[in-house]
């Protein structure tokens, strides 16, 4: 998107209250929201200080539904990017309880959701034995490492990093239009609380086990089936005319 008083320049932030694409040169930040000229002269903010955007400088922007239909105001906040840069030792050494990096950087949500993500599957594998969420553990703990990583060098080179996006941001779906999976899901980890403790949760500890193997031989079927089908569509393709020549006996 395009400034909205010059089209030719990049926009770097949207307008609090009206949501007009602004460049660094027509924005003005009131207490860490961003205003076009139209709006600062509207709400009479005579008193605004214009603070350029320094390269190092982070606007993070996200918008908010609005309801019945009407268009959506955006939320905007603003942080800069003075200072020295989180310390990379001390992101790697917090992030290996997951989700402590994160917090360590500012991205608290992110931060969160990752150590809960983490301690709740600690936490399901005492009630319900290692699988699967035995899986869960070291990939959230070196995900979380690289991620923190990734993250520190993004905002010491000055790049912008969302701190409200989440770790199901790319998943659209949504999780709460139909709750009936969630009443699923809590009665079948009460079911199993209830096996466990009268003794009946013994006799199926070994279904993980199974249920593993029987996935790993169904996926190698299927993968072999596949090929097997390219290979049989790819000799039984005609060829199209013109791509091959009849070879000619008599030449």
């Amino acid at each position: 998107m395009n400034c909205k008083y010059h089209p030719d320049v990049q926009a770097v932030g949207e307008c609090r209250l009206c949501g007009t694409d602004v460049c660094s040169e027509c924005m003005t930040i009131v207490k860490g929201n961003v205003l076009c000229p139209e709006c600062v002269t509207q709400v009479g903010a005579k008193t605004a200080k214009r603070e350029p955007v320094r390269d190092t400088e982070q606007i993070y922007v996200h918008r908010e539904p609005g309801k019945n239909g009407a268009k959506s105001r955006p939320s905007v906040s603003a942080e800069a990017g003075t200072g020295e840069p989180k310390s990379k030792f001390f992101t790697f050494v917090l992030s290996f309880l997951p989700g402590l990096g994160h917090l360590y950087l500012g991205l608290t949500r992110q931060g969160i959701e990752l150590m809960a993500l983490f301690f709740g599957s600690i936490w399901m594998i005492d009630i319900l034995g290692g699988f699967p969420f035995a899986f869960a553990i070291p990939v959230l703990f070196f995900y979380g490492i690289f991620d923190a990583l990734q993250k520190r060098d993004k905002l010491a080179r000055g790049e912008r990093v969302d701190p409200n996006a989440t770790f199901f941001r790319n998943v659209n779906v949504d999780w709460f239009a139909d709750k009936r999976w969630i009443g699923w899901l809590v009665i079948g980890i009460g079911a199993l609380m209830l096996l466990k403790q009268v003794g009946v949760y013994r006799y199926i500890y070994g279904f993980d086990d199974i249920l593993v193997a029987g996935l790993l031989v169904f996926l190698g079927i299927w993968m072999l089936q596949r090929e097997r089908k390219g290979n049989h569509k790819t000799a039984e393709r005609p060829n199209k005319p013109g791509n091959a020549k009849e070879e000619n006996p008599d030449a």
